[in-house]
């Protein structure tokens, strides 16, 4: 199958690295399960609030987020996209984005509430 270069960097490397599961018995399903799974990782170490943890999270939002260019990489060179894999991607790159949003916004919550105690009891 004859297929175009992506343009962006990291899509050019997902695609490298993709080729060597092309023939092999992993589906773009699998690596979109992988990535939801790096992503609610990423989203509770987000949640948990330290700085440690904080860049951990975001460590793992960025994995995720380049995860997100194997699937679709595996399912165009290798012949394997369907619609129920086009729909489970979709519906977790959403949910995705809805969990880490709400875990920055309660890892803020939590700063800010935790700064205003220490600054109450001075």
């Amino acid at each position: 199958m004859n297929v175009a270069p992506p343009r962006t960097w990291d899509a050019r490397l997902a695609r490298r690295l993709v080729t060597l599961l092309v023939n092999t018995w992993v589906t773009p399903n699998h690596l979109t399960t992988l990535r939801l799974l790096i992503g609610l990782a990423g989203a509770l170490c987000l949640a948990h609030g330290e700085f440690a943890w904080t860049n951990a999270g975001a460590f793992l939002i960025v994995l995720s987020n380049f995860v997100d260019h194997t699937d679709g990489e595996l399912a165009r060179i290798g012949g394997k996209s369907s619609r129920i894999g086009h729909f489970y991607d979709f519906a977790f790159t959403t949910s995705r984005a809805t969990r880490s949003s709400r875990s920055c916004c309660s890892s803020a919550w939590a700063s800010a509430r935790a700064r205003c105690i220490w600054t109450d009891s001075r």
